[in-house]
């Protein structure tokens, strides 16, 4: 929920930013912010099937502070909207 930046992630664990990009991008192929993203979108995604919380509160329970951008992330990794999503569940 709360904010994660890189730096945060380094100084956790005591080592440099690029190290801790390099070592992300190596390992996944991807770059931070794109596999905090995916991480948070699978939460997400996790909270529309399990739970009845509106759209807008899960964007923020994982870290969004904007449900646009939420909805404009969700959307590039799943291929539809939350809504979308929560509506075809229901059908489902």
């Amino acid at each position: 929920m709360s904010k994660i930046m890189l730096l945060d992630v380094a100084d956790h664990l005591l080592i440099s930013v690029s190290h801790v990009s390099n070592k992300i991008k190596k390992t996944y192929n991807m770059t931070f912010n794109s596999y905090l993203n995916r991480f948070r979108i699978q939460k997400a995604i996790e909270m529309i099937k399990n739970t009845d919380f509106p759209i807008y509160e899960i964007s923020q329970l994982c870290g969004f502070s904007e449900y646009k951008y939420f909805s404009q992330v969700f959307k590039k990794y799943v291929g539809m909207s939350p809504r979308e999503l929560k509506t075809y569940l229901k059908i489902v």
